[in-house]
């Protein structure tokens, strides 16, 4: 079991991708994974997720009762803090428009 098996869909710019499904807690939840080959330092992967953090808790009231998972992949090292919130702007409002469609009862198949 992965985590993208439990994913219903993704968005993703280059460095960035994003997995959601709909949540069972009543409100949003993130996920943030930083390995150790997206960026060397701890620092940089520290400073990528404060900056994801920070971009969430604003767009948190937007993103209904979806859980988010956000990886890191190589390159994000290369950007600076205005490329990465440029990014995550971009994502979450890909995100956001595919929400109503994520958070829909799904039709329940009978077996």
């Amino acid at each position: 079991d992965g985590i993208r098996d439990h994913c219903v869909t993704g968005v993703q710019t280059c460095a960035l991708p994003i997995l959601a499904k709909p949540g069972n807690a009543g409100c949003s939840r993130l996920g943030v994974v930083a390995p150790k080959k997206a960026c060397t330092f701890a620092t940089g992967r520290n400073r990528f997720k404060r900056q994801v953090r920070e971009s969430y808790r604003v767009t948190r009231p937007a993103l209904a009762d979806l859980d988010i998972i956000i990886l890191a992949r190589k390159g994000v090292a290369d950007l600076d803090n205005t490329g990465i919130r440029q990014r995550l702007d971009t994502l979450w409002t890909r995100l956001i428009k595919r929400a109503p469609s994520l958070l829909a009862p799904q039709p329940q198949h009978e077996s």
